[in-house]
Parts: C-alpha cells; structure tokens; sequence
C-alpha cells in the first residue's frame, strides 16, 4: 500500500492494525489509507485461520470516514469471522531459531527468553478462541513482553560470555527500557501497526525528541525478529 501511495506523488499511507467480532470470533488485520488530489483508496487484509480477507475500496465521492463507514458495512455483510468459525486453526506453535543467534551462548539465551515471554504474554491474555483465526502477533505488549525477556536472560544468566553484537543490543535495549520508552520504541519499530490498550498512551514525539539526543541503532522489529526468530501457527493436534 506504500509503494502505490508512493507512485500517486509520494504521500504516505496511514496505516494501523484492526480487529472485528462477530459471535464470539475475533480476526485481526491491517488497513492503509491514503488520499490523492482525486481521490482515497483503503486497503485492509484480516487473518482469517486458513484463508485471507483482503478489502480495497477505491473512491472519488467518498471522504476517509464514510470510507470506513462503507469497510464496517462491507464486513458485516460477508462476515469474514465465518472463516474461522467454519475451519478454524489448530492452535500449535512452531518456532524457529536462526544459526547465527545459536552460534552466541548469550544470544540465544536472549533469544529463547523473547519467545518464552512472549508465548508466555499470548497464553496469559489472548482468548483461545481468537487462536483459532491465527498467530496474534499485532499486540505491542505482546512484543514488550519479548524484549523484555531478552534483556531478562541476561541478567538471570551471567557466567554466560556474548559478542559484541549481543552486547551492544542488550546495552541499547536497558536504556530504551529504563527511560521508559519501550512502548513508543517498538510502536515505531512496526510502523504503528500493533494493536495497543486503550488505556495506554505512546508519545511518539517525546521518544523521538529522546532519540534525538540517544541515538539508537539496536533493531527489534519483525525484519530482526525474521532474522533471529520466528514463531509460526503449526496448526497441527
């Protein structure tokens, strides 16, 4: 959705995560909205178990909220939590670590207590039957919960010796985490799409003026999480 804003003049997209209910299912997606001098353009992609719900509305009459009035009508027609309800997932977990962390006593260490604390976050607080519709990767806290299990690892195991590598990330991740910006940090590590409590409040603009005076250049986001692990729905007994 980027790129094509992008090739209309070079605006960008907003974009944010998403969810919708029906009787007792719960799927969550992502959706991207951008405005030309003629025209808005939506696109939305929910997870849906086994299947994809992809919606693309395209509209020179319509303004960004009627857009998203016409998405909420859209979907209560074809009820897409059907999906799910009709041949749902079975919840199973695979997990997969990269050579390059194995290779590292310390970084794996790190490795395994991101994923344990963020399984661990995902049995603790998401229903099992939004499971069903797919991995729940989009909750921030779900992501503070890895980081903070791998900076954890550390400091519940310290005869274990790293690389510089490991240790210039730890290091960066304490100082996020200890001037209280680990919310703001991640949000903008995934691009504002994670599904955040109502109750909680990401100020962007005082991490980014922190930043300004901390540079940062640790990456926690998904292309590192790709890189150093990766939990998958196994979808089996």
């Amino acid at each position: 959705m980027q790129e094509l804003a992008n090739i209309h003049g070079g605006l960008d997209a907003i974009s944010n995560a998403v969810s919708y209910q029906n009787d007792g299912f719960k799927i969550n997606g992502l959706r991207s909205v951008f405005s030309t001098k003629s025209e808005n353009e939506s696109l939305t992609l929910y997870e849906c178990g086994r299947w994809w719900f992809k919606m693309r509305i395209t509209s020179s009459d319509l303004d960004t909220c009627q857009m998203s009035q016409l998405e909420h009508t859209v979907m209560d027609f074809f009820v897409p939590t059907n999906f799910v309800k009709n041949d749902p997932l079975k919840v199973g977990y695979n997990v997969h670590v990269a050579p390059g962390a194995i290779d590292d006593s310390l970084m794996l260490c790190c490795v395994l207590g991101a994923i344990v604390g963020e399984l661990q976050w995902i049995d603790e607080n998401v229903d099992s039957v939004e499971k069903l519709s797919g991995y729940p990767c989009l909750y921030l806290e779900a992501h503070m919960a890895a980081v903070e299990g791998f900076v954890k690892a550390e400091k519940d195991h310290p005869e274990l010796n790293g690389g510089e590598e490991i240790h210039h990330q730890l290091e960066q991740l304490n100082k996020i985490i200890d001037n209280g910006f680990l919310e703001e940090y991640l949000f903008d590590q995934y691009f504002g799409w994670l599904i955040i409590p109502k109750d909680m409040v990401v100020d962007s603009d005082a991490f980014w003026e922190w930043r300004m005076r901390n540079p940062i250049d640790v990456v926690m986001g998904p292309h590192t999480n790709l890189l150093m692990w990766y939990i998958e729905c196994s979808d089996s007994d």
